[in-house]
């Protein structure tokens, strides 16, 4: 695969596409695919929001659906052939993250876990009142 094939394997992905892009993965990688409900349960998106997403992680050739051989009718979702690079692409990503939060003097960053844990308290306020 060349270079601006790879290059342009993640560029553009919506975070929601990331995120099931790393969760199936690392599922993956743990040699338990996943199905795309669990894909759609974890990260709480519709039906038709996960398909939209694995189609298109499937069409970049970062996944790939197989036949679930305990149900014929199912499918799980594997690594694409391009998923060695996006693997590799994604580990340096967090390596530089965490990088960078080891610089982050600690009362940042406990002024920061703080306004997180507001900002969770709120959301969770939000939709349990709704």
């Amino acid at each position: 695969m060349d270079l601006w094939r790879r290059a342009g394997l993640v560029a553009r992905l919506s975070h929601s596409s990331m995120l099931a892009l790393t969760l199936i993965l690392r599922a993956d990688a743990a040699g338990t695919p996943l199905r795309q409900v669990a894909v759609q349960t974890v990260l709480r998106i519709s039906p038709a929001g996960t398909s939209a997403i694995v189609s298109e992680l499937a069409g970049r050739g970062l996944v790939r659906r197989e036949a679930d051989p305990a149900d014929g009718r199912a499918f799980l979702l594997v690594a694409g052939e391009a998923a060695p690079f996006v693997t590799e692409q994604l580990r340096r990503h967090d390596e530089e993250f965490r990088e960078l939060v080891a610089a982050v003097p600690a009362e940042h960053l406990r002024s920061l876990v703080q306004v997180l844990d507001g900002m969770r308290e709120l959301g969770e306020a939000k939709y349990r009142d709704a």
